[in-house]
């Protein structure tokens, strides 16, 4: 069973015609994640078979504003560097 799907099984245990919500740990848009990845279409089918009248998908983790600010973090403490001149474009 593929992990996306354990997930989504996990949360009909608990919550069976609810809305949930999916938090989508994928960085970038791939064949799982994004529109038309394995995760949009797992919810999709779930929701057209009735186990849940809602599910609410997360953006991706590289659409999170504070992901490069955590990234510069954690480049400056294994590298013992201060990387104050490096420009962070979001």
């Amino acid at each position: 069973m593929r992990s996306s799907l354990k997930l989504l099984v996990i949360c009909m245990i608990f919550a069976p015609g609810a809305t949930v919500s999916a938090a989508i740990l994928f960085l970038l848009p791939a064949r799982h994640a994004g529109e038309g990845g394995d995760v949009s279409d797992i919810c999709d089918a779930l929701m057209a078979d009735g186990m849940f009248e809602d599910i609410q998908i997360s953006k991706l983790m590289s659409e999170h504003p504070l992901l490069a600010l955590i990234l510069k973090d954690r480049l400056a403490a294994k590298y013992s560097v201060a990387l104050n001149n490096l420009r962070i474009c979001i």
